[in-house]
């Protein structure tokens, strides 16, 4: 059953601390079964983000979060346990899925509340179910980050398990992803899931120019990617889609990257479109005078994405107010 998570072990999930109690942490769930997902409700109404809204700005600021239901998910896929959050509108039925890819690596850029309230929240009340996972290698999911490999695994036993979760149709979902989050879209949509559009913002598409681009990326590959010592340039193209276009199947894609971008080039991104216009792919790319997540044309970009699922998602024309 749908029990409520308390905050003290809301908090716990998303420490930092990086000697977690695995075993005691699976005690907070029932037996896990193949391609099933637990979840359980959040009181994210006394969340650290909810009391921040209210002492910024009042009782107020919390009505929008009062129409949605939040909850913690997990799962064991290869022996692990992984877990996420689902964001949904109150009494949701047969909602089109959103999957959320974050950016960063290992404990960098985690999962929490806030992240699902702001700016996700956004999608569930134009109606959307937006699912989201820690990849695996952080406090909040065991195992170790690959950054673009085996964690991979995680995110295809997600979409195929999403059946057990609740409000959803799982016959209607789409992708979204920021900066590492975008490499992890492509990954996915390698192995030809069954997924109606996808958007991407930031998105990582060539790992070896980001090499030499951010200079401080060739640390965490060496760190993260298994084999990278012995073979830098198979490991990195591997996870690169700008080498391997033609294994993408068609499907729509929505590609947005800031000009004043420091972690990822914006020429990553210019290649990229260039070879997929040059086979006709669906694709739409819009470029900004920004930064790497194009902040400054928040209100822009939300309208798009939320344009591009409406369509491909069988959605009514979005009326959803961006907060």
């Amino acid at each position: 059953m749908k029990n409520l998570l308390s905050l003290s072990l809301l908090l716990l999930l998303f420490s930092c601390n990086s000697s977690v109690d695995w075993e005691e942490r699976r005690g907070d769930w029932e037996p896990f079964r193949s391609h099933h997902i637990q979840y359980k409700q959040v009181d994210y109404l006394n969340s650290p983000y909810a009391r921040h809204l209210v002492d910024h700005q009042g009782e107020q600021a919390l009505d929008f979060m009062k129409s949605l239901d939040l909850f913690s998910i997990a799962f064991e896929n290869d022996g692990l346990l992984i877990t996420g959050f689902l964001i949904q509108p109150k009494g949701a039925k047969n909602t089109p899925v959103i999957v959320f890819h974050r950016g960063g690596n290992r404990d960098l850029g985690l999962l929490k509340v806030m992240t699902m309230m702001d700016p996700l929240a956004e999608f569930a009340l134009k109606g959307y179910s937006v699912v989201a996972i820690n990849y695996r290698g952080n406090s909040a999911s065991q195992g170790a980050d690959e950054f673009g490999g085996k964690d991979v695994n995680d995110l295809s036993y997600l979409l195929q398990s999403l059946n057990s979760l609740p409000g959803l149709d799982a016959t209607r979902v789409a992708l979204l992803g920021i900066s590492r989050g975008g490499m992890m879209c492509y990954q996915l949509m390698k192995q030809r899931p069954n997924v109606k559009a996808v958007a991407i913002i930031g998105g990582l598409s060539n790992l070896l120019t980001n090499r030499e681009f951010h200079p401080e990326m060739k640390e965490v590959f060496e760190e993260l990617i298994p084999g990278y010592a012995e073979r830098p340039e198979e490991v990195l193209k591997e996870r690169s889609v700008f080498y391997w276009t033609e294994a993408l199947p068609e499907i729509p894609l929505l590609l947005f990257h800031g000009r004043q971008d420091v972690h990822i080039d914006v020429n990553d991104s210019r290649a990229l479109v260039k070879k997929l216009q040059a086979r006709n792919y669906p694709i739409q790319y819009y470029e900004y005078d920004d930064n790497h997540g194009v902040t400054a044309h928040r209100e822009e970009v939300m309208e798009l994405i939320m344009q591009h699922f409406d369509k491909h998602l069988d959605m009514p024309p979005s009326t959803a107010q961006i907060h």
